[in-house]
């Protein structure tokens, strides 16, 4: 487990978590006293708009659905981990145990920073003002792109995935426009400017 009598640690001006539900950065940052910032790459905030990753798009039609889906993943990660939590709280942080309801209520006034691009996925209106999207946080080097699923593989998809890349000349041009955009964003460093006003906010 983590030694709170790290120098390092008792240093630092924040915490940027990127574990579900802030879980442990949460508690952390409490003892600290120093802010806690959630950070993803997928959209985990509740909306109204679109489901949450995993969940059927199908039913979105259904007044609530969309919303439950985020509301219901997060229960359930708590149901999973509080034990855990709260036993860490009270044995290493000296914390009092946290219900579900406090849990989660504070965990919808934590600024969040998405790390992907608004050209791709649109910010939800219904979206606290205190969840960013940044754009996309590339790495300095150059990266390979992600494998192809293998299980859904066959030599005709490729070929014809081959086929549609080389040969449409509008995908071509609009994939180009598209990769300009979303490269201009910055995201890393629009992400470090918003990390930046959340820690100066410090009384």
């Amino acid at each position: 487990m983590l030694d709170l009598s790290a120098p390092w640690l008792r240093e630092s001006v924040a915490i940027v978590n990127q574990l579900p539900m802030g879980l442990y950065g949460f508690d952390l940052a409490q003892k600290l006293r120093v802010p806690h910032i959630l950070a993803a790459v997928i959209p985990l905030t509740p909306t109204a708009e679109f489901p949450m990753m995993g969940f059927p798009a199908w039913p979105s039609r259904l007044p609530g659905y969309n919303k439950s889906g985020y509301r219901l993943y997060q229960r359930l990660t708590w149901l999973t981990m509080s034990a855990t939590i709260n036993r860490w709280r009270a044995e290493k942080l000296g914390l009092p145990a946290l219900s579900g309801s406090a849990y989660l209520g504070q965990l919808r006034r934590q600024p969040v920073l998405y790390g992907f691009s608004p050209l791709v996925v649109p910010r939800p209106a219904d979206w606290p003002v205190t969840t960013h999207i940044t754009g996309y946080w590339f790495a300095e080097d150059e990266a390979w792109p992600p494998p192809l699923p293998f299980r859904r593989l066959t030599a005709a998809r490729l070929a014809e995935a081959l086929a549609l890349l080389t040969h449409d000349a509008g995908l071509k041009a609009r994939a180009a426009t598209l990769g300009r955009q979303i490269t201009a964003e910055d995201g890393i460093d629009s992400a470090l400017r918003l990390l930046e006003g959340y820690v100066n906010r410090r009384p």
